[in-house]
């Protein structure tokens, strides 16, 4: 086997174990990214829209809020400049 040969084992793709640790490199990536966001929303509707919380409760009055136009562009405003980080 010269330097350019490469070895393949059990007949396999001799690049499955980089792939393998690129997909969960990327799926930890994904998560931290997915988590960065949740907690961005988190704050958006507890500090800015004045939701206690996004999950649904099944109960019109706990789920569906009024809002200003001023919330809302503040909410908008503060969702862009965090995803421009």
């Amino acid at each position: 086997m010269n330097d350019t040969t490469v070895p393949r084992t059990c007949g396999g793709d001799p690049y499955q174990h980089s792939k393998g640790a690129i997909n969960k490199m990327e799926d930890k990536v994904f998560r931290s990214v997915i988590k960065d966001i949740d907690q961005v929303l988190t704050y958006i509707a507890k500090n800015i829209l004045y939701i206690e919380t996004l999950e649904t409760r099944k109960f019109n009055r706990l789920d569906f809020h009024d809002i200003s136009v001023w919330q809302l562009e503040e909410a908008l405003e503060y969702a862009y400049q965090s995803g421009r980080r």
